[in-house]
């Protein structure tokens, strides 16, 4: 954020107001606190990481209170995406989510999914992004018809 541009994903700048900027910074934070707690907790590199965006983002203390009361949410999807106003806006909080996830659980995946879901990122879009980023990941999402007893030993009987 400069002024009174925000640069997004791909550099393109678009006008805004303080007020939308500082709107958009919340989304980006909520965005960055949902994604690392959407398996179930917050570690404290996580939260080191997240309140070192905190001055990234220009929030200052206000910002500090705001990453205490959204680790004490639930993550939900259409929180982050509450306000969003185009797709290039949607893209970017999705690709600062993924980034942040690490999609090894059905927590993470699912919480992936919805996001997705209520940014309207289309299907394509989201698995091709979420391969680039990890790329070891199972994605999309397995089916119980790709779970074989090797691959999940805890599911041996």
């Amino acid at each position: 954020i400069t002024g009174d541009r925000v640069e997004g994903s791909v550099g393109a700048t678009r006008p805004v107001t303080e007020s939308a900027a500082r709107a958009q910074s919340e989304r980006i934070l909520r965005a960055l606190v949902y994604a690392a707690k959407a398996d179930g907790h917050i570690d404290a590199s996580e939260e080191a990481s997240i309140r070192e965006q905190v001055g990234r983002l220009g929030l200052g203390e206000e910002g500090q209170e705001l990453i205490g009361q959204m680790i004490a949410e639930q993550p939900d999807p259409a929180e982050v995406a509450k306000g969003v106003t185009d797709a290039e806006e949607a893209l970017e909080l999705f690709t600062i989510s993924a980034a942040v996830s690490n999609p090894d659980t059905f927590m993470e995946k699912a919480y992936i999914d919805g996001l997705a879901k209520a940014l309207s990122i289309p299907d394509d879009v989201r698995n091709e992004l979420m391969i680039k980023l990890h790329p070891v990941a199972v994605w999309p999402e397995s089916n119980d018809a790709n779970i074989t007893s090797d691959a999940m030993p805890i599911l041996r009987s």
